[in-house]
């Protein structure tokens, strides 16, 4: 009887070994976390992980992620994830985009991956990679090839933060009421524009051609808006423009 007791001890034992602890962690003010001792600055480890990651803030990332078996991210609606990088999501682990995601490529072999509103997703490189995961897209915003830039310990809800060169591009008005109008210095052939608000929410996208080029404002609500301008071969434009009305 001893000897059948101390076998299912042993044996409880190394499954309680085997399976391991997943751990939660909660993004807090600024971006950190809440256990200060694990990470003292804003990021995610830089390594396989089948945590469950809560992103209530900005934060960046400065490795390549993978998500195991089990591991759950949640980017809330005020909260954002952005890292020149790869994200990985493997079998059996979840993610929940609900505020911003900005990465260079993400790979789904078979986790399952849903974005929703009202964040956007920036991709600069592949976009999304599927082979046996599932990818849900509900009423979020999807680019790929727009520049982006991650600035700690805060970045910017933006396609861009850097400011545009004044000589190269004029909008006016500024601040708008009913319209922008965005004047270059040569002819722009099938250039992609998109304009988000403060929240990184895709209010306009358009493909255009010429010196001249106006957005319809009527509807949108007074604030900052952000607007990035991409054609073949050219680094990006990008700025920001205030409406009052």
């Amino acid at each position: 009887m001893k000897r059948i007791k101390s076998l299912f001890g042993l044996f409880l034992f190394l499954l309680v070994a085997n399976t391991g602890f997943s751990t939660s962690w909660t993004s807090v003010a600024a971006g950190f976390w809440n256990d200060p001792s694990t990470w003292s600055t804003n990021t995610i480890p830089p390594y396989s992980s089948s945590d469950t990651f809560y992103i209530k803030h900005p934060v960046a990332f400065q490795d390549n992620l993978f998500f195991n078996n089990a591991a759950l991210l949640k980017i809330d609606s005020a909260g954002g994830l952005c890292g020149h990088h790869n994200i990985t999501a493997a079998t059996g682990s979840t993610i929940l985009k609900y505020g911003i995601i900005e990465l260079d490529t993400m790979n789904i072999p078979g986790g399952h991956v849903n974005f929703y509103a009202p964040g956007q997703a920036i991709f600069t490189m592949n976009g999304t990679l599927s082979s046996g995961g599932s990818l849900s897209v509900s009423g979020c915003s999807l680019a790929v090839g727009p520049w982006f830039e991650c600035v700690q310990p805060t970045f910017s809800f933006t396609i861009g933060i850097t400011e545009y060169n004044k000589e190269t591009v004029h909008v006016f008005p500024d601040p708008a009421t009913d319209h922008f109008t965005f004047s270059f210095q040569t002819d722009l052939q099938n250039a992609w524009l998109q304009i988000t608000d403060i929240s990184g929410r895709a209010v306009y996208s358009s493909f255009f051609s010429g010196k001249e080029h106006t957005v319809p404002t009527d509807d949108w609500k007074n604030g900052m808006y952000y607007w990035t301008v991409i054609t073949k071969g050219q680094p990006p434009l990008q700025g920001k423009a205030l409406i009052i009305k």
